[in-house]
């Protein structure tokens, strides 16, 4: 699925950025040329990272670890 259209960018791309070495979003963004253009993808491209990575709320610069779905706190909904 190709999730930035201006640089033509796949979540397989973004998934091979992170096998890789990529361990935030900016370097995601980075090594993909994700979010470069217009911007718009930025969400899309985290959306991605927090599937494949399985990590909830990545932020731009902070680094995502490995974890495990299990040991993770439930998402808090917002009202």
């Amino acid at each position: 699925m190709i999730v930035c259209h201006c640089e033509v960018v796949s979540d397989r791309d973004i998934r091979k950025a992170v096998d890789d070495g990529a361990c935030t979003l900016a370097q995601t963004c980075r090594a993909t040329r994700a979010g470069t253009g217009c911007g718009a993808c930025v969400f899309g491209v985290r959306a991605v990272l927090e599937t494949y990575t399985r990590q909830d709320h990545i932020t731009l610069h902070e680094p995502f670890e490995e974890t495990d779905a299990a040991t993770q706190p439930p998402r808090r909904r917002v009202a």
